[in-house]
């Protein structure tokens, strides 16, 4: 009788298992050689891959690129709540114009003025540039304040060859030009 009953399991239900397991397997097979295919998510439409714009100008019109020093100055000055903060984009045209380093007319602000913090009243002045004792430069706006520093940076520092802040300072700070370039220097390193 048992021999009866094993022939029975093997004959009658291995077959049945096979023939489940076959199905169920060819089902899975199907399922997963679809699941990949992103035109049968959406039948009724061509979907068109491309690594090329068809239009060369698209990619102008498209692509919005960012000069990361200015996306540096900004940062910088906030860190320092500082009023500058919005002219972050002119700090960098400013030094590209008079080739100038655009790190070093937001240091000179930071020493000379804690970024605008200790500037004098309305005078738009945060670099110290032209105060003397009784003496003391206005400018209108911090947009003049940035082009005219940075234009007389390039015309009396830059093109005499004094592009470092540390030969800057023997000029811009005669009484302390080794500790006032270590600010400078401390301050362009921040940025």
């Amino acid at each position: 009788m048992r021999k009866l009953l094993s022939f029975f399991t093997f004959f009658a239900i291995t077959p049945l298992v096979l023939l489940i397991s076959i199905v169920f397997f060819s089902y899975r097979s199907f399922q997963s050689q679809n699941a990949f295919n992103i035109t049968n998510l959406y039948p009724s439409k061509t979907i068109a891959f491309s690594a090329i714009p068809t239009d060369p100008n698209l990619i102008d019109t498209q692509i919005n690129t960012s000069d990361s020093r200015i996306e540096r100055l900004y940062h910088f000055f906030s860190v320092y709540n500082s009023p500058l903060a919005n002219y972050a984009q002119q700090f960098v045209s400013v030094a590209d114009q008079y080739g100038l380093d655009y790190r070093l007319l937001p240091a000179i602000a930071a020493q000379e003025s804690g970024l605008c913090a200790t500037a004098p009243k309305d005078s738009y002045n945060c670099w110290g540039w032209g105060i003397y004792t009784h003496k003391m430069t206005i400018f209108s706006s911090y947009a003049d304040a940035i082009n005219s520093i940075g234009r007389q940076m390039s015309q009396n520092y830059y093109s005499k060859g004094l592009t470092t802040p540390e030969s800057i300072g023997k000029v811009y700070n005669p009484a302390s030009p080794e500790g006032w370039a270590n600010h400078i220097n401390y301050f362009i390193n921040q940025i």
